[in-house]
């Protein structure tokens, strides 16, 4: 096997390696081919920053959890409770 093919990727393994490093990071070797492949591939390129953007709005929305109105809920509960009582 020749260097180039032992550096490039199908797209199937390069999704599966930019899936991969949002959770930990890919080693070196990984990392190389992965590089290549999305500057050749401009549609794992898009998939890659994709990823990149979701992980960072979940993080996003992790740190500063969005309020649940429980209002209304609450105001039902009450009312059931004095009805049957």
């Amino acid at each position: 096997m020749g260097l180039m093919h032992t550096l490039l990727l199908s797209c199937r393994k390069a999704a599966e390696l930019i899936e991969q490093q949002s959770f930990a990071p890919l080693p070196p070797g990984q990392k190389v081919q992965l590089w290549m492949h999305t500057r050749i591939c401009a549609g794992c390129k898009v998939f890659q920053h994709q990823n990149e953007l979701m992980d960072r709005l979940l993080e996003q929305r992790v740190a500063e959890p969005l309020p649940i109105p429980t209002t209304q809920l609450e105001k039902r509960i009450i009312a059931a409770i004095d009805n049957h009582n």
